[in-house]
């Protein structure tokens, strides 16, 4: 490889960082001697500029012609070239990490059985405010965490001294009792930990300018994170050494040989290392920067929170939600962001950085407007009547507390109401959780386990932002149609859309039901300020054991179809088609994601050429269009297959004339 043939091509490097190479390397390394233990003190440039010689603690030197600092995060090797920079600063926060055995602890069983959500062999990270929580499994029975939590300490000069660096401590109470009501099996995994087994790691960063990563008259140039420290959690530190080593060899070689020579001689070796730092900066540097943010915590039915948002907008950022609040969603376009004395819509703001901000990347708007709009192209619809779309998911399917903070919030409340075609008449008002009504056969996927589940009213994005859109939808195809052809029938303006939810218990779903008229006769203000416990009360064993890990959606669309281009004259008939998606195994968790997932793989596409590349570039690009908008038609039925693939998710449809 690169760095072997900088080795072995007599064109010695002298590492800095060596210390920390595994003892067996020692002996079977045919590229060069690798000396332990050894400590830098001073480098300085010798033989008229052509060498460096390194200086370290026992009193011997070496020699090379390039000097690699790759001596971590407290780099001996950056503070000679940048004193200034020499010690890392705190980030504010600090690790708790720790080894459990799973299975002498008794949560074993747990792990496994993790709500059929996450599986023993699945990592994960939670974030919360001030807190994270990370879950990695080893070889069984043992799992390794992380807890992060703030210290106070930001921006504080950190010692150079790895002692005081990482050490182990006693697992602080008030981060322990935070994370006690965190989702399972956060607590099950504190409890496993044995005393003294906790080590406590102060997390830095590293904000040397790039400018000062290489220097060709001094004959050193720095790597991994003694240039560009990176949080632990990312597990690509080390990663990044080799790779900066690899591509640093890389150029090196490319600059000799276009020198044509196999020395490294002072115009070559500036040119391989302003190259190094052009190519570091485009991966890491300033230029590289966050492209996109996903949101996925909220809070979303506030529709006033537009905080993460509006700095992402004011940044250049793209941001991508999973909201599913109708008035966050609906007014989102249109919340004033301040820019100087001139309040700017979020659209306005977003459009002129380029960058793109969609919020309901989700289950609503986002999946089920994409549904709407290739069952009306496909099916050739013109016209439509009537869009019904339900959602239910499997009992066993973990139920987070935000998400049925919204839910419940919604329960015994009054929420609009279509009944049928046109506008403003068409609107009237019910209360949420009423509508009571059980799906229809055929309407679920068959392969949905209790597919006659009881459905009820709630208020969604797709309600308010459907109908102009199927209708929108509807009038391309329109368009494309020859009236001599088809008698194009008076239909009403905009369809009417229905949007349900069930519970597979029964039980839990009527019990709902009921409840709703607590709130409705003004005996209980909020059901939402009793999510904690309603969430407990859903999780005992007589509830918990109900039902299915079985869940599923469907979207029914009512319309007038035209004939296809093969008849000469006929009438248009009337169509009802029904895609149905069913996902088992407990994996309907993933489909609130998934829109989001197909937006950032379009930004990033061709990842190995979005490095270095401008934001607004990126979403040139992507093909998507700049300002900030709802995920309404954002993308396809073959973009959310392909996304779902090696999930236990399937979709159909089925399709019959009416008249």
């Amino acid at each position: 490889g690169d760095l072997q043939w900088a080795l072995a091509d007599g064109l010695p490097v002298a590492a800095s960082g060596a210390q920390d190479a595994p003892e067996g390397d020692a002996q079977s390394d045919p590229y060069g001697e690798i000396r332990l233990g050894c400590e830098v003190v001073s480098f300085e440039v010798v033989n008229k500029g052509s060498a460096v010689r390194v200086d370290l603690a026992d009193g011997s030197h070496v020699e090379g012609c390039l000097l690699v600092g790759a001596d971590g995060v407290h780099s001996r090797v950056r503070g000679l070239i940048a004193p200034e920079f020499a010690a890392p600063r705190h980030v504010g926060y600090d690790y708790l990490q720790a080894v459990v055995d799973l299975k002498t602890a008794g949560v074993e069983t747990n792990m496994l059985d993790f709500a059929n959500n996450v599986h023993s062999g699945d990592a994960w990270e939670t974030w919360g405010v001030g807190l994270r929580f990370a879950y990695v499994p080893l070889r069984p029975p043992f799992a390794y965490w992380f807890a992060s939590h703030r210290n106070g300490l930001k921006g504080k000069v950190m010692e150079h001294s790895r002692v005081t660096n990482t050490s182990t401590v006693p697992f602080p109470t008030a981060v322990a009792k935070a994370l006690s009501h965190w989702h399972a099996p956060v607590a099950d995994l504190l409890r496993a930990t044995p005393p003294g087994a906790v080590k406590r790691t102060h997390i830095a960063e590293v904000n040397l300018p790039s400018r000062q990563w290489a220097a060709a008259d001094k004959r050193v140039v720095l790597i991994g994170d003694a240039a560009h420290a990176m949080p632990p959690n990312l597990a690509a530190g080390g990663m990044s050494a080799m790779l900066d080593a690899l591509q640093l060899a890389s150029l090196i070689r490319k600059a000799a040989t276009n020198y044509g020579t196999t020395a490294i001689s002072d115009e070559s070796l500036s040119v391989a290392l302003k190259e190094y730092v052009k190519e570091l900066e485009k991966a890491i540097g300033p230029k590289s920067g966050v492209k996109v943010v996903v949101n996925t915590i909220g809070p979303f039915q506030d529709f006033a929170d537009y905080r993460v948002a509006r700095i992402c907008a004011k940044l250049g950022v793209s941001y991508v939600d999973l909201a599913d609040g109708r008035d966050y969603v609906c007014r989102f376009s249109d919340y004033k962001v301040s820019n100087g004395r001139t309040p700017e819509t979020m659209n306005s703001f977003a459009t002129k950085k380029g960058c793109v901000a969609i919020a309901g990347a989700s289950s609503v708007p986002g999946l089920s407007s994409a549904m709407v709009s290739d069952l009306i192209h496909r099916y050739n619809v013109f016209a439509v009547e009537k869009i019904s779309i339900a959602i239910s998911p499997g009992n066993h399917t973990p139920r987070g507390l935000a998400t049925m903070r919204s839910i419940l919030g919604q329960v015994g409340k009054p929420m609009q109401w279509t009944k049928s075609g046109g506008r403003g008449s068409s609107r009237t008002t019910t209360t949420g959780w009423w509508k009571l009504t059980r799906s229809k056969v055929g309407q679920f996927h068959p392969s949905m386990k209790n597919p006659r589940r009881w459905l009820s009213a709630v208020d969604v994005p797709d309600l308010e932002l459907l109908p102009e859109f199927a209708a929108r939808e509807a009038a391309r195809v329109r368009e494309k149609i020859d009236p001599s052809r088809c008698n194009l029938v008076p239909l009403p303006l905009l369809p009417c859309v229905e949007f349900r939810a069930g519970l597979e218990a029964e039980v839990m779903h009527l019990g709902l039901y009921l409840l709703s008229f607590l709130v409705k006769t003004g005996l209980v203000r909020d059901l939402a300020r009793y999510a904690p416990l309603l969430k407990r009360i859903s999780e005992w064993r007589v509830f918990r054991e109900a039902g299915s890990d079985s869940g599923g959606m469907f979207v029914e669309l009512v319309g007038w179809s035209a004939p296809s281009d093969s008849v000469v004259a006929a009438s248009p008939r009337k169509l009802k088609v029904v895609w149905r998606l069913h996902a088992g195994s407990g994996e309907g968790v993933q489909i609130p994601a998934m829109p989001s997932v197909i937006i950032v793989r379009r930004l990033f596409a061709d990842w190995t050429r979005s490095l270095g590349v401008r934001r607004d570039e990126l979403v040139s690009r992507s093909g998507l269009v700049p300002g900030a908008h709802p995920c309404v038609g954002v993308f396809d039925l073959a973009d959310f297959s392909n996304a779902v693939k090696g999930y236990d998710i399937t979709h159909d449809e089925v399709a019959r004339f009416l008249e």
